[in-house]
């Protein structure tokens, strides 16, 4: 499973944002890599118990991110389940794109339209938006980011996603 996560430790990535970080799961796996995590949350619940536990964590509106600008430019920006609730999309992207340098690594994670069942899609209602691989690379372009993989790299993004669940705490066994 680390193995799978080492190009987290590569030497040009220190600084790691967790957008939408919840109980700091990927905070933690952040931290143990080596990395020196941020982590935002609406919630001051969950910003308290980061914060509480040895992490880094700020209570910041999801829908501006903007406040987190001085702690950044970030090597790498994680996003788990937190597009499909924003509002205003691509206001969001911008701002991670501010966020940004040239070689930041992007780490979205959303629900796949392509591999929920009709009325999960259909009927949750707070989920603003759904993607596919398409829309979620048409988004990501308005800002200048072209996805240039492919379906092994899709399979391996949803590998990784059940890695970081996995080590976040997840039993990924209650997703299937």
């Amino acid at each position: 499973t680390k193995a799978s996560l080492m190009h987290l430790t590569r030497p040009n990535i220190h600084k790691a944002l967790d957008i939408g970080c919840g109980l700091g799961g990927n905070l933690r796996l952040f931290k143990s890599l080596g990395l020196s995590p941020v982590g935002i949350d609406s919630s001051n619940k969950r910003v308290d118990y980061c914060n509480a536990n040895g992490m880094t964590a700020l209570e910041v509106p999801l829908d501006d991110i903007r406040a987190i600008k001085a702690h950044g430019p970030f090597d790498l920006i994680s996003s788990s389940h937190v597009l499909e609730h924003i509002s205003d999309l691509k206001n969001h992207i911008s701002q991670i794109g501010e966020l940004s340098h040239k070689d930041t690594y992007l780490y979205f994670e959303v629900p796949n339209t392509s591999h929920e069942h009709i009325y999960f899609r259909s009927f949750n209602p707070t989920h603003l938006h759904v993607f596919s691989i398409r829309s979620l690379s048409n988004l990501l372009s308005q800002i200048g980011i072209f996805n240039p993989f492919n379906r092994k790299q899709e399979s391996e993004a949803d590998y990784l996603g059940l890695i970081f669940s996995s080590l976040s705490g997840y039993d990924i066994r209650e997703t299937t």
